[in-house]
């Protein structure tokens, strides 16, 4: 179906566009608000600055479309096909993404707060500078997705798999992180405040910056052995048996942070601020169990 034909359909009121071959057509900021496109092929289709609020484009093909600053408010796109399509600035606000393959989508700057994107695909997609807050992306596969700079506060990331992600200086506040996987993930100046993660899921996290924000994480029993950790702001953090053996902690702010029973073996405490800092059974840098 060529462009005008689609318009002149949609302005006679017809909604019901399922399973129509719209492959490559050029739509922009046009409407298709309300719009049944339900397992339609939107191969290369251009619909950049389009309304589509609350449209149904379950399982529909949009392969490389373009989709910049589209209005997807509400929208369906479940088991929805967008791998490689450019939804930067977009507004799927509240949008059901639910098992959509969004391999290498480009959704940066996109606005996403309270998106589900339960099982979805999104590895190795452009997330940068996205707001994400209240998103649902439980099991969400995100390995190798870059996700510096976005706004992912109170987002749920349960037992998703976010191998090799970038997260520096991500607003993380109050995220669920349980049973995630952030092997090799890189976190650095993400700001952690009240975040959950599971024992296990920053074990091999990469740190390859000082300076995180981690204030009121809690990481209890995590695995943070060698990691660099130098200026980070852990003040009120909870680190309760974790392991910091050979971690670098040089002028981190510790102060209030619960330490009781962690391993701070050969850990580089200089010029660290501990004020009120538990250190009740933890295993000091010199080998010494504090009392």
């Amino acid at each position: 179906m060529e462009a005008e034909d689609l318009r002149r359909r949609y302005e006679a009121g017809q909604r019901d566009f399922a399973r129509t071959d719209l492959s490559e057509v050029v739509f922009i900021q046009g409407d298709l608000t309300d719009c049944n496109l339900h397992g339609s092929d939107l191969t290369r289709a251009n619909l950049s600055g389009t309304q589509l609020d609350n449209a149904n484009l379950t399982v529909a093909t949009l392969t490389e479309a373009r989709l910049i600053q589209a209005k997807l408010r509400g929208a369906c796109l479940r088991g929805a096909c967008l791998t490689g399509a450019d939804l930067s600035w977009a507004d799927l606000h509240r949008g059901d993404l639910q098992g959509a393959d969004l391999e290498r989508a480009n959704l940066s700057q996109a606005t996403l707060v309270g998106a589900n994107f339960s099982r979805a695909n999104l590895q190795g997609a452009n997330l940068r500078n996205t707001n994400l807050a209240g998103a649902d992306l439980r099991q969400t596969i995100l390995g190798r997705a870059v996700l510096r700079g976005s706004i992912l506060s109170e987002a749920v990331f349960h037992r998703a798999l976010m191998t090799a992600a970038t997260l520096s200086s991500a607003q993380m506040a109050d995220a669920i992180l349980t049973r995630a996987t952030l092997t090799r993930a890189i976190l650095t100046r993400a700001d952690l405040r009240g975040v959950s993660p599971s024992q296990n899921a920053l074990r091999t996290v990469t740190w390859d910056q000082p300076r995180a924000i981690l204030v009121g994480a809690y990481l209890e029993g995590a695995d943070l052995s060698g990691a660099n950790l130098s200026q980070a702001d852990l003040s009120g953090a909870d680190l309760s048996g974790a392991d910091l053996s050979g971690a670098n902690l040089s002028q981190a702010d510790l102060s209030g942070a619960d330490l009781s029973g962690a391993n701070l073996s050969q850990a580089d405490l200089r010029r660290a601020i501990m004020a009120s800092t538990d250190l009740s059974g933890a295993r000091m840098p010199d080998g010494s169990i504090r009392t």
